[in-house]
């Protein structure tokens, strides 16, 4: 049978994709199914590999931003230019 554990970490990502979910509809995002999703993804029953995967996920995404900001204000007139750069990025 289930442990109490198993079922409190169950019932705690419930809730915190309800959440997600909620806030999601709240702010009128165009597809709030991935805030639920996303809390699914990075749920971990692991303190240690919550913590890593949620510090993995923040860096990609700053780094990712940081990127973009970098390589379309630059290469916005060549639109070619710009779509061969954003593919190296994305296969690097």
């Amino acid at each position: 049978m289930f442990k109490l554990d198993e079922i409190l970490f169950a019932l705690k990502t419930f809730a915190g994709a309800m959440a997600a979910l909620f806030l999601a509809y709240w702010l009128q995002l165009d597809n709030p199914y991935w805030a639920m999703a996303s809390a699914y993804i990075v749920a971990q029953p692991f303190a240690g590999a919550m913590r890593s995967k949620s510090l993995y996920r923040v860096g990609g995404t700053l780094i990712g931003a940081s990127a973009a900001v970098a390589l379309v204000p630059n290469l916005v007139n060549s639109p070619v230019l710009l779509s061969l750069a954003l593919a190296l990025w994305i296969g690097f």
